[in-house]
Order: C-alpha cells, then structure tokens, then sequence
C-alpha cells in the first residue's frame, strides 16, 4: 500500500503530501503534462478552424475588387460579371457542403 494512504474504519484517507517530497513533484508533472495535452487538443481544432474559415473566404478580396470596378464605371453592364457568377456559385456550394458534410482537409 502506497505511504501516502491511511486506513480508517475499512476506508482510505489520503494524507496530505509535503510541498517538496517526490510525491509532489509527481503530482504536478502529471498536472502539467494533462494542462499540456489540453492545451494541445484546444490549438489542433482552433487550427482547423481557422484555415477552414479561411479557405471559405478566399474569394472575397476578388469579389471587392469586381464590385469596386463596376460601382466607379457609369456603365449598365457589368464586368466580369461571369467571373463574379461562378464565385459566388462556388462559394455558395462550398459553404452548403461545409455545413451539410464537411469539408475534408
């Protein structure tokens, strides 16, 4: 049986362990590697989470660019309006299958 435990009555009682006894140190290196694997796990999600936020928008700076040109020209047609048509199509399919299925990466 382990020193640090007592027995009182059929059950265990944990004493309390000395700041600088070996148990301690232990303790909290298992403390610190558990904060460690946590913090691992929290970084590896936020990640990709980032890039897949990323990767939905990278065709809005084109998008502001296309928008720009036809605001500053007087005209009533559009330009690059095809290319804005299949950006936005492409955008819209690629966030319905991200909230659908996912996006595999």
């Amino acid at each position: 049986m382990c020193s640090y435990l007592l027995f009182k009555g059929g059950k265990q009682e944990k004493k309390a362990v000395h700041p600088y006894s070996r148990k301690a140190a232990q303790l909290a290196r298992e403390a610190h590697k558990q904060d460690k694997k946590e913090k691992d796990w929290y970084n590896f999600h936020f990640e990709g989470l980032y890039n897949s936020a990323r990767y939905m928008e990278r065709f809005s700076a084109e998008l502001e660019q296309i928008e720009l040109r036809n605001s500053i020209r007087g005209r009533q047609g559009r330009q690059h309006g095809s290319r804005e048509t299949v950006i936005k199509q492409t955008m819209e399919r690629e966030r319905q299958l991200y909230e659908g299925y996912g996006i595999g990466m």
